[in-house]
């Protein structure tokens, strides 16, 4: 049952996000910002089941301000100015707030995690897909997507003979997984390449990078999990647990794309 409903629920997100990534504009930056302020709002949780107090409202406002910006400028000096303006804003509320409700640098350092952690990521989608079209805005899900479905079937098919990555972390993952996501990860960034022509080197090697870099997002957001005893980030997905958990490989490998297309042109 487990399997048939992470696979239906998948299914069904993967269908309704490609379809508000291919017709862009308002749709998919709406799409990303919900999504996006979901998993913020249960990363604060996270912080919340380990003992801290984040500051929730004001790192999603500052999520929607910087991921707003985005749709409407892209990712230009202004945006950094955003970021960095923000997150001093989430420093800079913390000592007029300590005194008065007892909190600590916990709560500030939670605070601003969460929000350079999802709505920079988030920011930086919009921005592709505003600024490079369909295609390349596509590339790093159809490849994290691949990965994802290919590493968590190959690891099921070698069973109990499986080699596991970081057992203390996450105790599903596998090396023998790892290599059947990449060459499948691989072979979606080939297929996308066909709407690219970027040279197939090229389409492999960062479609490699980006799959590498998304499971160390995984371990990440496996490793905050561990550290506050929480399973799941939150029960809303059946069969795949919160939207943090959905999307914690892309978080990581959104901006190391972002940067390898600003470096390899």
């Amino acid at each position: 049952m487990n399997l048939f409903l992470r696979v239906v629920v998948g299914t069904a997100l993967a269908v309704v996000f490609a379809f508000l990534l291919w017709i862009g504009g308002e749709a998919f930056s709406l799409a990303v910002m919900l999504f996006i302020l979901g998993a913020q709002w249960e990363f604060y949780g996270l912080g919340q089941a380990g003992g801290a107090r984040p500051y929730r409202f004001t790192g999603m406002a500052a999520g929607i301000i910087l991921m707003a910006y985005a749709h409407y400028q892209g990712m230009d000096a202004g945006a950094l100015l955003v970021i960095v303006a923000s997150a001093f804003v989430l420093l800079g509320i913390h000592p007029f707030l300590a005194g008065a409700e007892g909190r600590n640098w916990k709560d500030a350092s939670f605070s601003v995690t969460g929000y350079l952690y999802t709505a920079v990521p988030g920011a930086l989608a919009i921005s592709l897909r505003r600024g490079e079209g369909l295609a390349v805005a596509a590339f790093p899900f159809l490849v994290i997507w691949a990965f994802d479905i290919f590493a968590y079937f190959t690891g099921k098919a070698v069973g109990k003979r499986r080699h596991r990555i970081f057992p203390r972390i996450s105790p599903e993952k596998s090396w023998e997984g790892l290599a059947g996501g990449l060459v499948f990860a691989c072979g979606a960034g080939t297929l996308v390449n066909l709407l690219l022509g970027w040279p197939w080197h090229k389409a492999i090697a960062v479609a490699g990078v980006i799959a590498l870099v998304g499971h160390i997002g995984d371990f990440f957001e496996s490793s905050v999990k561990r550290d506050v005893e929480v399973k799941d980030s939150s029960r809303l997905l059946p069969g795949h647990g919160g939207i943090l958990d959905r999307i914690d490989a892309l978080l990581f490998a959104i901006p190391a794309y972002y940067l390898i297309l600003n470096l390899w042109r």
